[in-house]
């Protein structure tokens, strides 16, 4: 083999034996090691031109939704503001007395008409 594989054996000269469950662990990350430097081995696949429309006609229908979603949400931003502009001038323009419209004092009745 062409890489060092994790050496689960006992030296009583190194510390003290590995417990089962480490060897297993051991001996899983050997195996994961050994398919990842195969599948490393393999030659690389380039797509073809009728994978490589499919992926850009993907990416284009997914690019137009996120836009499409993203122009939603300004839209109900937009609306949602102009809901609380509307409510704020209501609010000013209901403490403002409607022939002068100067601002009313507290008893709501305007000093100035």
């Amino acid at each position: 083999m062409d890489r060092p594989m994790l050496d689960v054996t006992f030296d009583s000269g190194r510390g003290p034996a590995l417990s089962w469950a480490d060897t297993v662990r051991i001996n899983r990350l050997n195996a994961i090691t050994e398919a990842l430097q195969e599948a490393m081995r393999q030659p690389v696949r380039r797509p073809t031109a009728e994978e490589d429309r499919a992926l850009l006609a993907h990416n284009r229908r997914v690019r137009e939704h996120n836009e499409r979603v993203a122009a939603e949400r300004e839209q109900a931003e937009r609306e949602r503001q102009a809901r609380v502009n509307a409510r704020e001038a209501a609010a000013v323009r209901k403490s403002m007395c409607g022939s002068c419209f100067t601002v009313l004092p507290a008893s709501g009745v305007c000093d100035m008409c």
